[in-house]
């Protein structure tokens, strides 16, 4: 059973695509494997996320554009591009 640690950087890996993205994300989804990060690593984490441009919720179903917006996320419907 292996185990590894990830730092911030190997982290945010898990949630952005970026180089050895896919790596640590299947090392993650082994249930074999252990996952083992430092209690700071994750306020390292969300701080890099926070200063990241906020996402845009995509989809073509209103109900779900409208939920979106009632949150307060910037949405966007390709079906009304040509």
């Amino acid at each position: 059973m292996p185990a590894y640690y990830f730092d911030s950087s190997g982290i945010a890996k898990r949630y952005a695509t970026e180089t050895g993205s896919g790596w640590v994300r299947s090392a993650v989804a082994e249930d074999k494997n252990t996952t083992i990060i430092a209690e700071i690593g994750t306020v390292e984490v969300a701080a890099a996320f926070a200063k990241m441009p906020p996402l845009t919720f995509v989809s073509a179903d209103e109900d779900l554009l409208d939920a979106a917006e009632a949150e307060g996320l910037p949405t966007e419907n390709p079906n009304l591009y040509v």
